[in-house]
């Protein structure tokens, strides 16, 4: 569901935002433009009964009603409040991004210091494997809807291949749920990684710790996904902030009847951006829903399971040795292809004095300073 739009400013062109302002998917048009018919058929609605309704003496009353909220936009700091929380929103929605527990250098272990090729070895390999992508779920499921739909018990994990029956009854019958059951798997794939060890099949100490650290990592990474969906922004802020706003805009909503404008074009501005910068910071405050610019969990727990299992088989296994094409040649260049060759530049990774040129005088060595005239720089 996330929406990437990089294609569109890999270059700096006139039109550049152009095309990202042209879209639909993601964007905050489509966040906002709910509120906004609703905002103005309202704020129609009372200019068309103020001019064509009321009469002279109720107009009268009407522009004393107006005029108690001509000071309240004065009072509200929108910029100041809305700044400070969209930028804690965003933040903490790039932080638990990544917090998402990747199992590729888990693979990367398993598959280097869990030694044989025989049916057994293999098997481990991949269960272990097989049991990040379980905490994995696991946890993320008790944190994001579209995960929860796809996994909603434990007979869709068994049917998925995720677990097999006798370790979802272990898991989910046997195991206390009070304080949570996702760590489990991680503390089977220690035990089947002790004993690999055991076994001779991992061949050293360092190698089996560094296996465990992999593991604790992916275990913390996991807790920490579930932390940040336990810890929200504190409920008082985001109240005050969903306060300001509407408040502000609920007092526009009179203030601007008092001008003689047909289309308020300074408050549809206003709404735009301020309402729009609210809408972005709902978007993004739970970033594990079916927003356009949610992350993708679902395709994430299948990369992270198909690519795990795909690393450990290729155990023991890669390309013959031999030697490059560049063997015997220390200073090559890369070829290139007739649209690249024109945007090479053949600047060298060089300091900003690298090119810098001093005259005869200038370069000339001093052996004895006390017999020589120096002109004092005039800047000192």
């Amino acid at each position: 569901m996330t929406v990437t739009y990089g294609n569109n400013v890999q270059n700096s062109r006139w039109y550049g935002f152009g095309k990202v302002l042209l879209r639909w998917r993601g964007s905050f048009y489509k966040l906002m433009y709910r509120e906004f018919i609703i905002y103005f058929i309202v704020y129609a609605l009372i200019h068309i009964i103020y001019d064509y309704i009321l009469d002279e003496s109720a107009q009268a009353s009407a522009q004393i009603f107006y005029g108690y909220f001509d000071t309240v936009p004065g009072y509200i700091p929108l910029s100041f409040i809305l700044g400070f929380y969209v930028s804690l929103v965003i933040s903490r929605w790039w932080d638990s991004y990544m917090c998402i527990p990747w199992p590729d250098r888990v693979a990367s272990c398993v598959t280097t210091f869990i030694h044989g090729d025989d049916d057994e070895t293999r098997m481990l390999r991949r269960t272990i494997i097989r049991y990040t992508s379980l905490t994995s779920i696991i946890s993320i499921r008790d944190m994001c809807e579209a995960v929860k739909r796809r996994f909603p018990e434990k007979e869709h994990l068994i049917k998925a291949g995720i677990m097999t029956e006798e370790e979802g009854h272990l898991l989910f019958e046997q195991m206390p749920k009070r304080h949570g059951i996702y760590w489990v798997p991680i503390q089977w794939a220690c035990t089947l990684a002790e004993r690999a060890a055991e076994q001779k099949k991992i061949r050293n100490s360092d190698a089996l710790k560094m296996l465990f650290e992999e593991l604790h990592s992916f275990r913390g990474s996991c807790g920490m996904l579930l932390s940040y969906d336990w810890i929200t922004v504190p409920l008082e802020y985001t109240q005050v902030v969903a306060l300001a706003v509407y408040l502000y805009f609920l007092a526009m909503l009179f203030v601007a009847q008092t001008s003689d404008v047909i289309v308020p074009v300074s408050l549809v501005i206003e709404f735009m951006f301020y309402f729009g910068w609210l809408k972005v910071a709902e978007a993004h405050l739970n970033p594990f829903g079916d927003d356009d610019n949610d992350f993708e969990m679902n395709w994430i727990l299948e990369r992270n399971l198909q690519i795990g299992l795909l690393w450990t088989d290729l155990h023991d296994k890669c390309p013959p040795l031999m030697r490059d094409k560049y063997w015997n040649k220390p200073d090559f260049t890369l070829p290139h292809t007739q649209a690249s060759q024109k945007w090479f530049s053949n600047i060298p990774l060089v300091g900003t004095t690298y090119f810098t040129k001093l005259n005869a005088k200038d370069k000339r060595i001093i052996e004895n300073a006390e017999d020589e005239t120096l002109e004092l720089n005039p800047r000192f």
